[in-house]
């Protein structure tokens, strides 16, 4: 299955946060406990990404929504649990969006965008949306 951009970058910084924080504290080298990401809420209908998962990344896809559906939902659903916006929303594509909360000693990072179209063009509109979460400490570069 293709990736859009966006979750490739998510997915390298996932690599550079768990390769940088070994100090950490908590569980795990990143100081993030298990089953963190399982707390979050996620989007009716959403499938994981099988292949898109670790203990600070995971990887979805949602049918019949956009980018701005996936970022209006944790806006207003973060909140309940206790996370607070950072800033904005910010464009990080060609249709691809993302937020960031925190709660805690924990940054949340939600991106989504578009499927590319091809090895080549990133979509900026299509029939399912692809969108990650990635956990981080605060501290984390």
């Amino acid at each position: 299955m293709a990736r859009p951009a966006v979750l490739v970058v998510v997915a390298l910084t996932a690599v550079l946060v768990v390769a940088g924080c070994g100090g950490g504290t908590g569980s795990g080298a990143t100081g993030i406990a298990p089953g963190a990401l399982a707390d979050l809420p996620r989007l009716d209908g959403s499938r994981e990404l099988p292949e898109a998962g670790d203990t600070v990344g995971r990887g979805f896809v949602r049918e019949a929504a956009t980018p701005l559906d996936v970022l209006r939902f944790y806006r207003f659903e973060l909140p309940r649990t206790g996370w607070e916006q950072i800033g904005t929303v910010d464009a990080v594509g060609a249709g691809a969006l993302r937020g960031r909360w925190w709660r805690g000693d924990l940054l949340l990072e939600v991106s989504a965008g578009y499927p590319p179209t091809t090895d080549t063009e990133v979509a900026t509109e299509g029939p399912a949306v692809e969108y990650s979460l990635v956990l981080r400490p605060v501290d984390a570069p």
